[in-house]
């Protein structure tokens, strides 16, 4: 079933946000319009892509909560 979303591909590799008929893809956990749907290589690329931000943001969280167990030990 077709919905009026932003394709989750698009997004991540053409820094394309705008709203297109896309449909949820099970095995990638994504939007993706047809054009996405059919090109493997962009589909992989963007997946990729996903990864290494998600790695990035818990990278960033690790960070925060080391700077402030730090701060928290050197105040006591």
């Amino acid at each position: 079933m077709s919905e009026l979303k932003v394709c989750r591909v698009c997004e991540l590799m053409d820094d394309d946000a705008a709203l297109k008929q896309v449909e949820f893809c099970e095995s990638c956990d994504a939007w993706m319009c047809s054009g996405c749907k059919q090109n493997i290589y962009k589909r992989g690329m963007a997946m990729i892509k996903e990864r290494e931000l998600k790695e990035q943001r818990l990278g960033y969280i690790a960070l925060i909560v080391v700077s402030a167990l730090s701060l928290f030990i050197l105040s006591h």
